[in-house]
């Protein structure tokens, strides 16, 4: 969640320093409701995978999902804000290896699956020096 703070933090500056204080921003908050949204629905197939199949199924979605969007991620952004944006717009389309858990890793769930890479710290919204 810090790393979407950060994210905040950086687009408002004078209006996001805190989670509390997403809320007050309409625009911040929408968003935020929306990963939120992602990321349980990535975690929801990572506790199946690992309840009811085998753990290395999520695995394999992260590094698929990874080594597509990691390529975006180290692209130049003018900010975090639009690394998120082109990162998570990438992720959705990612192709994912053929497992047991293919049928349910939507966009939806790719999407999430960056807020997993991201806590992970493979991938890293906000750069010093950018904006």
């Amino acid at each position: 969640m810090q790393h979407l703070v950060d994210v905040y933090r950086e687009r408002f500056p004078d209006k996001v320093s805190t989670l509390e204080q997403v809320e007050d921003v309409a625009e911040a908050k929408g968003h935020l409701l929306r990963q939120r949204v992602a990321f349980f629905a990535a975690e929801s197939v990572r506790v199946f995978a690992r309840d009811s199949t085998a753990p290395e199924y999520f695995d394999q979605v992260k590094e698929d999902v990874y080594t597509i969007v990691v390529e975006e991620a180290d692209r130049a952004h003018p900010n975090g804000w639009e690394r998120h944006a082109a990162v998570t717009i990438c992720a959705g389309m990612v192709e994912v290896t053929e497992t047991i858990l293919k049928p349910y890793v939507g966009p939806e769930v790719r999407k999430g699956v960056c807020h997993h890479l991201a806590n992970d710290d493979r991938l890293v919204w906000c750069r010093e020096g950018e904006q």
